[in-house]
């Protein structure tokens, strides 16, 4: 028996598509196909069955996942107790699609980490926000949220909401009539960006192609598939390599974006979530 396979089947029954599964386990998407597929060929049995893009277990897939669940807890108890006995702490970060990488970069340096093993998550804001909640993260970079006002937050920085699209593609300054001739990239579902954006028009946009991560929405921005609705932090580099051009709509203006540190008190890395509140000011008083 492959425990290994075994393991990504059970933590991908948590996810309601097998993309969202991928991202959160750090696996592309085929491999943890491959994985599910491989114990199924095995044992000669299904899984999962067919449901466009969700995740739907069969009788049977439920049947393992509740024989698996006493098993992998353990797994985690036995982590935790060997983890009490390390210098390091682990420490569960969580961010959005948006800020990942350009954000994350700033703490996962040799010296602040050298003592706290990171765990990184991403995903929407919403998917987040509820992992934060349900103590399934230490700590998480978010815009503000009302919906977390019982969390302590510490201000990181300030971002703003813009709209890019391929230098081509489309005129600079698009009035309210120029957006029907055009189209926009759309986010998956539980996206703020998404439904920040539903809210912009009075009208419906029209949609090339819909998208379950930031990474895939700007590169489909840039091989011109249109409009795409972002924060300028995380597209100023294809900005700045003339990839993608920034796009104004008549009648439209986002307020600046403020992020915080959203984190439970009383952890035993508080030291690193101070360093890290502390290497944000740096770097804003820098810039």
């Amino acid at each position: 028996m492959n425990l290994n396979a075994l393991r990504y089947f059970y933590e991908a029954s948590h996810y309601e598509t097998l993309t969202k599964a991928s991202q959160a386990l750090h696996i592309s998407q085929p491999a943890l196909t491959k994985h599910i597929k491989n114990i199924e060929k095995e044992y000669g049995t299904q899984l999962v069955k067919k449901n466009g893009r969700h995740i739907v277990l069969t009788d049977f897939g439920k049947e393992l996942i509740n024989e698996c669940t006493p098993l992998f807890q353990q797994e985690k108890k036995i982590e935790r107790l060997l983890m009490n006995q390390s210098q390091k702490h682990v420490l569960r970060i969580g961010s959005t699609q948006l800020n990942s990488q350009d954000v994350l970069k700033s703490i996962l340096t040799p010296d602040s980490s050298q003592h706290v093993n990171l765990q990184l998550t991403t995903d929407n804001t919403k998917q987040i926000q509820e992992l934060l909640l349900n103590h399934q993260l230490d700590m998480a970079i978010l815009p503000n949220s009302s919906y977390l006002k019982e969390i302590k937050k510490e201000f990181l920085f300030e971002d703003e909401l813009i709209f890019v699209a391929k230098p081509n593609y489309c005129n600079e300054n698009l009035s309210l009539k120029d957006v029907l001739s055009h189209q926009f990239i759309q986010r998956e579902s539980g996206s703020s960006l998404q439904q920040l954006l539903n809210s912009c028009f009075s009208f419906e946009v029209s949609y090339s192609v819909e998208v379950t991560s930031h990474a895939d929405a700007l590169l489909a921005c840039e091989y011109g598939n249109g409009i795409y609705l972002c924060s300028k932090i995380s597209a100023q580099q294809s900005i700045n390599t003339n990839k993608l051009k920034q796009i104004s709509i008549e009648t439209i203006q986002f307020d600046p974006r403020p992020f915080y540190l959203y984190y439970h008190e009383k952890l035993p890395t508080n030291q690193f979530i101070i360093q890290i509140i502390q290497q944000f000011k740096q770097k804003t008083e820098t810039d």
